[in-house]
């Protein structure tokens, strides 16, 4: 499915899309969904304070798509670029319909020095809000992506192959990936096209940014469970991880 391919496409994701789950994870974070007066004052405080800033948030994405025949082993060679990462040892690569790599950025929301102490730490949890928010619209827009590819391939609309899952995103970090492979995205994707930079190939900027893939699949494989997955330690650190590696 040729046409199912991104190279280097730019996604824009709308504040319509976005604002009302940024707001869910703005509330769950700050936790001023608490009854009384005091949570709702300060809940207004927030809320009055990203109309102050909206013209900052501007989520938009770069992704490229490659196929799971990329993967061996815990390796994935994409393009000429190689990643190593344990959580590819859990696929199949005659099951994955696709592996998708993404930077995204929610917008730049660092310059906050003259903000109080309380709404720099609302306009933080603002932007790591818009960021989780534009991932999860970016795992929908994927998921679109692929069935309506599905659905104008004739071959495929005949078979049963419906069920797709979009795992939950990792990245460098997670799964014994190494942080280090982050500037391998940035060689991979066309960053300067969403302005994004990395700097000493450990921090991007605008801070409110990250990285990783997206893998699609059609056989109902599932990733180890979220504490796992949130974990930053290194494989070299995790007896667990340790005693996967090949």
């Amino acid at each position: 499915m040729n046409n199912m391919v991104m190279q280097n496409q730019i996604i824009r994701i709308s504040r319509e899309k976005a604002d009302n789950l940024a707001m869910e994870l703005f509330i769950k974070t700050t936790g001023l969904n608490a009854a009384g007066d005091k949570c709702a004052r300060m809940l207004s405080q927030g809320i009055c304070l990203r109309e102050s800033i909206q013209d900052r948030i501007n989520i938009r994405a770069v992704v490229s798509s490659f196929p799971g025949t990329a993967m061996n082993g815990n390796v994935a060679v994409l393009g000429e670029i190689k990643f190593e990462c344990n959580a590819f040892e859990s696929l199949n690569p005659n099951s994955v319909i696709g592996i998708y790599a993404f930077i995204l950025t929610a917008g730049d929301f660092d310059d906050n020095e003259h903000l109080s102490a309380l709404d720099q730490l609302y306009t933080d949890i603002w932007g790591t809000s818009y960021v989780e928010a534009g991932l999860r619209v970016l795992k929908q827009h994927i998921k679109r992506h692929i069935n309506q590819n599905i659905q104008n391939t004739i071959e495929d609309a005949q078979s049963s192959d419906t069920n797709i899952t979009i795992l939950d995103r990792f990245g460098p970090g997670y799964y014994g990936m190494d942080i280090n492979q982050l500037k391998q995205f940035f060689k991979l994707l066309d960053s300067d096209s969403i302005g994004v930079k990395l700097v000493n190939n450990s921090l991007m900027i605008p801070i409110k940014s990250c990285t990783g893939f997206f893998i699609a699949v059609n056989d109902g494989t599932i990733l180890p469970k979220s504490d796992c997955n949130s974990c930053r330690a290194e494989y070299r650190n995790c007896s667990f991880c340790h005693s996967s590696l090949k």
